[in-house]
């Protein structure tokens, strides 16, 4: 196989909103704004219980490392430079908020956008 056929991995940004609720979802993008400023967005069940008597302290940082590992199912070729982290407590349900600069194969994400 020749190099040409390789996919070369491209530089975006990464918003993930998780939901901080008993059933915490997921919901990630990978798409810049369109000229109308839509973007394609993904959303999941995270995966974890939360009981409710968590801090955040405490259930920040496993809610996001969770989603985190559910986005790299989705999309193995994700690399992440830094990402910024925060909670915002101004939306009912609470939200957890990640944004930062990745690196990844849009034929990956691609295939998460169709496969919604």
């Amino acid at each position: 196989m020749s190099s040409d056929n390789v996919e070369a991995p491209v530089t975006g940004d990464l918003i993930v909103r998780i939901r901080v609720q008993p059933e915490p979802v997921v919901i990630l993008t990978l798409d810049a704004p369109d000229e109308a400023g839509l973007q394609s967005w993904h959303s999941e069940l995270v995966g974890v219980l939360l009981s409710g008597g968590e801090t955040p302290d405490e259930f920040v940082p496993v809610l996001m490392s969770t989603g985190m590992a559910a986005l790299h199912k989705l999309v193995p070729s994700l690399e992440v430079d830094q990402l910024q982290v925060r909670l915002d407590e101004s939306t009912d349900p609470i939200e957890v908020v990640g944004f930062g600069g990745v690196h990844f194969l849009q034929s990956e994400w691609d295939a998460v956008k169709r496969s919604a």
